[in-house]
């Protein structure tokens, strides 16, 4: 059981041991704080940056930002893209998008579905762009069948908590919402709903 009037929040130096910095919930801003004082790369979200200075905790190495995925050759969206098109060197761009509408209609937007190819470097060509017309509807489709709002890429946690509060605390104010972010983020463990829940608990 957390005692929570015990639990000071540890400063971002680079004397905090890898298990405390992975323990807490960290905002961007105090991530490039610490990436410049040491001299790492800033660029980036907060996935990316977290794994930096983890690597840089653990061994005292400098690694450079890994910068946007490297690709080779012309992108797809360079010439006209069909439904038998071979997905190799996918980018979510307004070519692309175009393809997609006129294939689904004005309802199409980039989900997460579609979001993993462009994070993936150059395909084999195995998928078509017709295959990726049909996973998109298929995601689309199992996302309404379970009732649920699109994730919350893991590096936004506020905006998940937020989400979840007042999906369960819909009488709250924001200040009430604020209030309990700023708890459950001063504590080790992760920054969640969930894990707020459990900290009122054991404070009752």
């Amino acid at each position: 059981m957390i005692k929570l009037e015990s639990v000071i929040r540890p400063e971002l130096t680079r004397n905090i041991d890898v298990a405390t910095f992975k323990n807490f919930y960290w905002d961007k801003i105090e991530l490039i704080s610490f990436c410049k004082s040491n001299g790492l790369s800033y660029s980036g979200g907060k996935i990316e940056l977290t794994r930096i200075i983890e690597i840089f905790l653990r061994t005292g190495y400098i690694e450079e930002s890994f910068g946007p995925i490297k690709r080779s050759g012309k992108l797809d969206s360079d010439k006209l893209i069909t439904l038998n098109t071979p997905v190799v060197n996918y980018k979510n761009d307004a070519k692309t998008k175009q393809f997609f509408v006129d294939k689904v209609g004005p309802k199409f937007h980039f989900n997460a579905y579609l979001r993993q190819f462009a994070k993936t470097p150059n395909m084999d060509g195995s998928l078509t762009y017709g295959d990726l017309v049909d996973g998109w509807i298929k995601s689309e489709a199992d996302r309404k069948a379970l009732k649920q709002k699109a994730p919350i890429d893991k590096q936004f946690q506020f905006n998940q908590f937020q989400r979840d509060f007042y999906a369960s605390e819909k009488d709250k104010t924001r200040s009430q919402m604020l209030a309990a972010w700023k708890l459950v983020r001063s504590v080790p463990g992760q920054a969640t709903y969930a894990h707020y829940l459990k900290l009122i608990r054991h404070k009752e």
